[in-house]
């Protein structure tokens, strides 16, 4: 019975073949030709970018320059009004210290 089944089935695959198939045919590769676009002037553009990046970073350094400054200057009259605060108080405490008011001022805005 075995044998029957497979002779079925071989027949079976031999006939269900057809013996014209076209042939298929690989298509031929396509060459496509690219172009390369060379910028001459990406150097030049890019020496003025650099230009550019430079001027910015003097800008910046200037302005952090000139804040360090302003911040130097600032904090130093505020210590200037401590001071005089300061002297101030020990003559509002004491009125027989106003004598030496002047000389403290002074002092106080020298520095």
């Amino acid at each position: 019975m075995k044998n029957i089944i497979l002779i079925i089935a071989m027949s079976f695959a031999l006939f269900s073949c057809k013996p014209n198939c076209p042939e298929t045919k690989v298509p031929e590769p396509i060459i496509v030709k690219d172009t390369v676009f060379v910028d001459l002037e990406f150097r030049a553009k890019n020496d003025s970018l650099k230009d550019v990046i430079r001027k910015l970073n003097f800008q910046q350094d200037s302005i952090n320059r000139l804040n360090n400054r302003l911040a130097t200057k600032l904090m130093n009259e505020r210590l200037v009004i401590q001071n005089a605060k300061y002297y101030v108080n020990i003559v509002n405490k004491n009125r027989t210290q106003e004598k030496f008011l002047l000389g403290w001022m002074n002092r106080a805005l020298k520095n």
